[in-house]
């Protein structure tokens, strides 16, 4: 939805009516206008609270203001004074119509000047049929019909589109504090449970509040996206969720309770146009084609990366979004007791510092200035890790099937070129992709080194590290007859430890010879 669409009153303000309304007080009230932007400059809090009649994109979203609007996505109240009486309205969000059939529509407040929720309580009806046979059988198989049926009363909904004007144009508010009420009670309860999908694993994408602040920042990507939650009789709490361009573009689902838990159940994804799901792949909005970084490793329980990203984008792009997680081992994202992936600094080519927000295993970054569709980027990530895994009593491993460096925000990160500079506390020495280009020893600083890099693309770049030894060899490929070298990594000894079925503890070492 463009700047321009955006409704906080209940009438449609066009830039020509602002224009001729300007004429008329634009000399007395120049002062006063300017003084008030001053004061009260709509990026001093994220959540606004008074309501404006036409909001341009913020001219500079500061570090502080992109952070205060994604904390503040799922903590937004509604306000009571935007509640709208509905007695027959219609939304169509690519298969699933919602017809209401009666009711009171409250507003959430404005994000950076864009409201992005609202609450509905009265009569609605829901359909949905999905496009081809294999999504209309999943689900059949959960609901007894291949078509989605429902009626309910009452919707909680978070969007980033057209929402606001196609309900409330020509409505006047009204005065209905018990109806505000109940939708705030309803509103602030599923802010909560979906801010926390992460947890229940549901496997539908959820970054809704980066996917706000990208299309702030990038309106060229359109990054609408609309939820909506409701409550049946028979289900409990169903979410509906479109996200074009963000596999799976559409998705029907619901969070069964098992105990004290939920369980994911998946009713039906495909993508927007009648296309099945996952096919053929969407690419994401940030393209890395090579990744050049420094990894050191001090000790067996952090480690630091130091990682040159260049990239490129399908549109002209005033920010750069890539997979990044936030802990390891965390029930949620954010999770406390997890194990933190810290970013220290993003930088520009030049050092300059960047604005960047980091949430739900991915990163927003604001560049100094926008990037021309198909050019190169380039931008510095350093980050401090405590993450490393250990996989015997003497070899560890990182996190090599998450994104534990900047990827590409869908499954294994992309593929890409890349350099790397690993080193690793003595006497360890460590294994991965790639081509060894060079391995040397920092004596002063106690670390085995090793240089390795891949001029082809590849996927799933890793690495291993622990007390090995290690053999060279070559082979003579039949085809053309070039050598290629092999490296063999092993442990000479170690020690296994297992519990018999009376628990008791046997121990033993393994002696590998070499």
């Amino acid at each position: 939805m463009s700047w321009e669409n955006i409704y906080t009153t209940n009438k449609k303000l066009t830039i020509s009516t602002l224009a001729r309304n300007a004429f008329l007080w634009i000399t007395p009230h120049l002062i006063a206008l300017l003084i008030a932007w001053t004061v009260f400059s709509p990026l001093a809090n994220a959540v606004q609270t008074t309501d404006t009649t036409f909001t341009v994109q913020p001219p500079d979203l500061t570090e502080e203001a992109i952070r205060q609007a994604a904390e503040s996505f799922y903590k937004v109240g509604l306000d009571a004074d935007r509640t709208y009486a509905i007695s027959k309205a219609h939304l169509q969000r690519d298969r699933l119509s919602i017809h209401l059939e009666g009711g009171t529509l409250t507003l959430a407040r404005p994000i950076l000047g864009r409201v992005t929720g609202a609450c509905y309580s009265g009569k609605a009806h829901l359909s949905l049929t999905p496009p081809g046979p294999n999504e209309k059988a999943s689900l059949k198989a959960r609901t007894g019909s291949d078509t989605f049926r429902a009626e309910v009363d009452q919707l909680y909904l978070r969007f980033n589109d057209s929402t606001v004007a196609e309900l409330t144009a020509n409505l006047e508010p009204t005065a209905n504090a018990v109806a505000a009420d109940r939708c705030s009670k309803i509103f602030a309860a599923r802010n909560g449970v979906v801010r926390r999908y992460e947890e229940y694993n549901i496997h539908i994408p959820f970054n809704l509040e980066l996917d706000l602040l990208e299309s702030l920042l990038s309106p060229a990507l359109s990054r609408d996206f609309f939820l909506l939650e409701t409550k049946l009789e028979r289900h409990g709490w169903i979410t509906y969720l479109q996200r074009p361009g963000i596999e799976p573009e559409v998705a029907l689902a619901r969070l069964k309770p098992v105990g004290l838990m939920f369980d994911p159940e998946i009713w039906t994804t495909y993508r927007l146009g009648g296309l099945a799901a996952y096919s053929p792949a969407i690419k994401p909005s940030t393209d890395i084609l090579h990744n050049q970084m420094e990894i050191v490793i001090p000790d067996t329980f952090a480690f630091t990366i130091d990682a040159w990203i260049h990239w490129r984008g399908p549109v002209e792009l005033s920010s750069m979004r890539f997979a990044m997680i936030n802990t390891y081992a965390g029930s949620t994202w954010d999770d406390e007791f997890g194990t933190p992936v810290t970013i220290e600094a993003i930088t520009s080519e030049d050092g300059t510092p960047l604005p960047f927000v980091h949430r739900r295993h991915e990163v927003l970054v604001k560049l100094l200035s926008p990037l021309p569709a198909g050019q190169t980027g380039k931008l510095r990530v350093q980050a401090t890790e405590k993450t490393i895994q250990q996989i015997t009593p003497e070899s560890y491993a990182l996190l090599n099937t998450y994104p534990w460096f900047p990827q590409e925000t869908k499954y294994l990160g992309g593929e890409y070129t890349f350099d790397w500079t690993v080193k690793v506390k003595r006497p360890m020495i460590a294994a991965g992709s790639g081509t060894t280009v060079r391995e040397w020893t920092d004596k002063k600083a106690k670390l085995n080194c090793a240089r390795w890099k891949s001029d082809v693309p590849l996927p799933f770049p890793s690495l291993i590290f622990g007390k090995f030894r290690k053999i060279e060899g070559e082979y003579k490929r039949r085809e053309d007859g070039k050598l290629v070298t092999i490296r063999l990594f092993w442990i000479p000894s170690t020690t296994l430890t297992y519990l018999d079925d009376d628990s008791n503890q046997t121990s033993y070492k393994v002696y590998v010879p070499g």
